[in-house]
């Protein structure tokens, strides 16, 4: 018997309810405005994704959103990581390696994820850091973006006058500054405080448009060095926030493959010795600094946040709220990203639809490459041919979802090393440029999620061990090796070679490297003076 049309609107309003119309039942029919906001090295320190610390901002925003808690960076370094992201594409060997990789020149002709809005009517604006270089890909952008005029990193003195600290005053004998400053200043005393200012300006004057917007503010914030107004340094520095894995030494990692020596750090910051390691008091202090950081960028994005839901554009703007990488805070003895364990590459991902109701939180495994067709999808617009991710759309209609039939897991690359995260195991191997494995790693994250047991050369996981290693060389765009990739495994070599403390020290005291020069020299001169010598008899 067939149904009658009050029938067919009650199953129609139930499915609404049940959120599996939830976007083809909105009240409006206008073109979604995109809120997207990208926050420097944050790891997922916070409570909402199972951190120490409150970050109220995100809580809040997790609250009436869906929460990614298996959110996953495609290369865990800031430049590499953005324009992967917001081109959509996957790394390779040719393409998205460096800390200052841009869009233009590793993929040009690629649409970025604003671009794309921009050509489908979207008024598109951007405040803070976005790209890792701000000349990167400007045809994105309706209007130039604006970024403070102070310098981001803090090792000028601009705003600080009589705060100044004496390392800024010194000689320029040093390449490395204070990694943090606690000063009783207002927020806007520093860049970010500035970009969230901007931002809220800018969301004033786009909401009044008829068109509508897509508006990227980028906070580089908790991105050393950890510089915050002094409110937020309201954590007593303890070495319980000190990962298990620090201080252990005895382990089946392969650590010559798989860490680094923390240089972000060591050389251009004071906050570890030159040589060696910190000692566990020191090290509580750097952890300290950095959720204070993320602590002033949360309140940042808080601003911002509020003064959307003042404004007219709340219940027609889709708000996204991530990272760019993870962040290390003593895993393994070291520190900030450039690695494959989940610390570096794990960061939040926050998204809130007004068309969507209540919140959750996700298990399913996903990336940054996922937020570019997410986005797309969400606006209602056709998705472009060349995009490597998938739509979270399905997890977002239906969260309780733990795998993904379209995407069983996400894969990172760093340096020559490749990494795939399932729902359960995280996979991960390095290899040289014949493609041989130099070395393995596999992790039951379900029972070892700090990564403590190594498990890729134990014969009962051995199945496991060759179907994620298959998954990775069936994923793999592009040749194995090349000239670029090459120059960086080089070099990295060089600097965890014998020699490499002489490299360092040279780049974190120039007057060594100088030093260094004059004795060459001064050797070289010695041994001509002594070859004319013995000639002359």
């Amino acid at each position: 018997m067939g149904m009658n049309s009050k029938t067919l609107t009650t199953n129609a309003i139930s499915l609404c309810f049940l959120g599996l119309l939830a976007m083809t039942c909105s009240a409006s029919d206008q073109r979604p405005n995109v809120l997207m906001i990208i926050v420097d090295d944050l790891a997922p320190v916070g409570t909402s994704f199972g951190g120490p610390v409150s970050l109220p901002s995100l809580e809040a925003l997790a609250q009436r959103g869906i929460s990614f808690n298996n959110n996953y960076a495609n290369v865990p370094v800031c430049g590499a990581s953005r324009a992967s992201m917001m081109s959509g594409l996957a790394p390779t060997s040719t393409r998205f390696l460096t800390f200052d990789s841009q869009l233009d020149q590793d993929a040009p002709g690629t649409p970025s994820l604003p671009a794309f809005f921009r050509e489908q009517g979207w008024h598109t604006a951007a405040s803070g850091k976005i790209f890792d270089v701000i000349a990167d890909s400007q045809d994105s952008w309706s209007e130039p973006v604006w970024s403070p005029e102070s310098q981001w990193h803090g090792k000028k003195p601009d705003h600080r006058g009589e705060h100044l600290q004496a390392a800024y005053l010194e000689p320029f004998t040093s390449n490395r500054f204070p990694y943090a400053e606690k000063l009783a200043v207002e927020d806007d005393a520093y860049p970010d405080g500035q970009v969230a200012s901007k931002a809220i300006a800018d969301l004033q004057r786009l909401a009044k448009r008829d068109e509508p917007f897509f508006l990227a503010v980028g906070f580089r914030k908790p991105h050393l060095p950890f510089n915050a107004p002094d409110r937020y340094w309201v954590e007593e520095s303890s070495v319980d926030s000190l990962p298990p894995t620090w201080g252990q030494t005895d382990t089946n990692v392969p650590l010559e493959f798989a860490g680094h020596p923390s240089l972000e750090l060591r050389m251009q910051y004071d906050a570890l010795p030159l040589f060696g390691e910190p000692d566990a008091a020191e090290a509580a202090d750097i952890v300290a600094a950095y959720h204070a950081a993320a602590r002033y960028a949360d309140a940042q994005v808080g601003r911002v946040l509020l003064a959307l839901q003042e404004s007219d554009a709340a219940n027609q703007t889709i708000v996204v709220v991530m990272g760019d990488h993870g962040f290390m805070l003593g895993h393994y003895q070291m520190w900030t990203k450039h690695a494959l364990f989940e610390p570096a590459l794990r960061t939040p991902l926050i998204i809130a639809d007004p068309r969507l109701s209540g919140s959750a939180s996700v298990s399913a495994v996903t990336d940054l490459l996922d937020v570019y067709p997410t986005l797309v999808d969400l606006a209602g617009l056709q998705l472009p041919d060349h995009l490597d991710g998938k739509t979270l759309r399905p997890l977002l209609e239906n969260p309780s979802l733990t795998e993904r039939t379209d995407k069983t897991a996400s894969i990172s690359r760093w340096l020559n090393g490749e990494s795939v995260r399932d729902h359960q195991y995280r996979y991960t191997r390095w290899f040289d440029e014949d493609n041989n494995t130099l070395a393995e790693m596999l992790f039951d994250l379900w029972n070892d999620p700090i990564e403590t047991n190594n498990l890729a050369g134990e014969l009962l996981v051995s199945d496991k061990v060759e179907q994620l290693r298959d998954q990775l060389l069936e994923n793999r765009q592009g040749p194995v090796w090349s000239e670029a990739l090459d120059a960086m495994v080089s070099q990295m070599k060089l600097i965890t070679s014998p020699a490499g403390n002489i490299i360092i020290a040279a780049i974190a005291y120039p007057m060594i490297a100088g030093l260094i020069a004059l004795a060459l020299l001064g050797g070289i001169a010695w041994l001509t003076w002594l070859g004319l010598r013995s000639r002359s008899r």
